[in-house]
């Protein structure tokens, strides 16, 4: 008995979280897909969408200003995240010592 009211209140989980599964990638799946899709055309508000294909891909790939901001940003990134790793298990250590004459 008690197995069968467990298996219901982990289905019952499921069920309370799908609606907010379905939302979230409503809204992050459907973007991607139709920016990734509108990508291979060249688009405009006026005329028709004309298909580039990979045009623009072998273009930005092969310029080296992209190559040298991704390169940048990629440093970029990593300092930040490995200082905020140690700043912040120092802060960690220094907040778990045990201090005197505390009650």
């Amino acid at each position: 008995m008690k197995t069968a009211f467990k298996k219901r209140e982990a289905r019952s989980g499921y069920v309370f979280a799908l609606p907010a599964g379905i939302l979230v990638l409503s809204l992050v799946i459907y973007p991607l897909t139709y920016g990734i899709f509108i990508s291979f055309f060249k688009t405009n508000l006026i005329d028709s969408w004309q298909f580039v294909g990979l045009r623009y891909y072998k273009q930005i790939l092969t310029n080296h200003d992209f190559l040298q901001s991704i390169k940048v940003s990629g440093t970029f990134a990593f300092f930040v995240v490995v200082g905020n790793l140690i700043v912040g298990l120092l802060l960690a250590t220094i907040l778990n010592q045990k201090i005197r004459f505390a009650t």
